[in-house]
């Protein structure tokens, strides 16, 4: 495959997800951003990194977050509330991609937070276009 470097971002939504759980309601963005694309024939290979930013209505201190977090418990949560999802439309060599990036699955470590007193958050996704 080879590194394709014509491409433009055309448009980029962030995702907006609200969910609760037992002790606080939590806004969390993902922001979608293109680190490569790749072409071989007729085929493309978009590589998309997501940045995540989470609020929290009751932010509080803890342990920050770190890998060990993974082996604890994670939050009850009691709602998940989609509000938009994230997505990128890509100009690659005159023709238009869309690409949809799907959340598969949202953990949450109410017990470490970061460094601004949100819970630690850890989400799965899948790119689709």
């Amino acid at each position: 495959m080879l590194e394709v470097t014509d491409y433009q971002v055309i448009e980029s939504h962030e995702g907006v997800y609200q969910i609760k759980t037992e002790k606080e309601t939590l806004t969390i963005k993902i922001i979608p951003i293109v680190t490569k694309v790749y072409k071989e024939d007729n085929k493309l290979g978009i590589v998309v990194n997501n940045v995540i930013a989470t609020t929290t209505d009751k932010p509080s201190f803890g342990p920050l977050c770190n890998p060990s977090m993974l082996n604890s418990r994670s939050a009850n949560v009691i709602e998940i509330k989609e509000i938009r999802k994230p997505s990128l439309v890509l100009k690659i060599q005159e023709k238009e991609v869309n690409v949809q990036i799907l959340v598969t699955n949202i953990s949450i470590y109410d017990s470490y937070r970061d460094n601004f007193g949100s819970p630690c958050i850890v989400i799965s996704t899948v790119t689709m276009y």
